[in-house]
């Protein structure tokens, strides 16, 4: 009569090559969960973007998306690290304040995730202008800096048309800058 199963030297080395397996494989995989958040928050600025200058054209009116204060939404902030703002200029002094109508705000967790310039030597701040026919007017690179993953940065790409693009492997945010 023939047994079947498995031999202790079978199971032994089927645990330790999970172990090793286990060993290994957090690391690699909470590197791949933060360049996925990393992504997902680039995509979400672009379609956010593409929004406000949907909503630009739509009102044939200016529309600002500027950085998120997230102790006062009455005012623009200082980092798209925190979220951002989409408004409607009604009182056209390019500024978000009074009299300005606020069409969306996009709050971020704390992720530690920053939005820099094409060089990383500095934190974008200025305000995304969207004229009434879609034009930017200005282009600009921001690029999504996490200190998790330095040299793996995807960003986004605004031309003077105010056509966004999606961009991949900067390398704005290599820590020894």
């Amino acid at each position: 009569m023939r047994q079947t199963g498995l031999t202790l030297i079978e199971i032994l080395i089927t645990l330790t090559i999970l172990s090793i397996l286990l060993g290994v494989m957090p690391p690699l995989m909470s590197s791949l969960v933060v360049k996925i958040q990393t992504h997902t928050t680039v995509r979400s600025f672009s379609h956010h973007l593409h929004w406000a200058r949907a909503e630009a054209i739509a009102r044939f009116a200016t529309v600002g998306v500027c950085p998120l204060d997230p102790g006062n939404i009455s005012r623009c902030g200082h980092s798209y690290s925190q979220g951002w703002l989409i408004f409607h200029d009604v009182n056209h002094n390019r500024r978000y304040g009074r009299g300005d109508v606020l069409l969306k705000v996009k709050h971020m967790k704390n992720s530690g995730l920053e939005f820099k310039n094409r060089a990383g030597t500095r934190l974008v701040n200025r305000t995304i202008w969207f004229k009434g026919n879609g034009v930017s007017g200005s282009a600009m690179t921001l690029v999504a800096c996490i200190d998790i993953l330095p040299r793996k940065a995807a960003g986004l790409v605004l031309n003077n048309i105010g056509r966004i693009s999606i961009r991949s492997h900067f390398s704005a945010c290599a820590k020894d800058q």
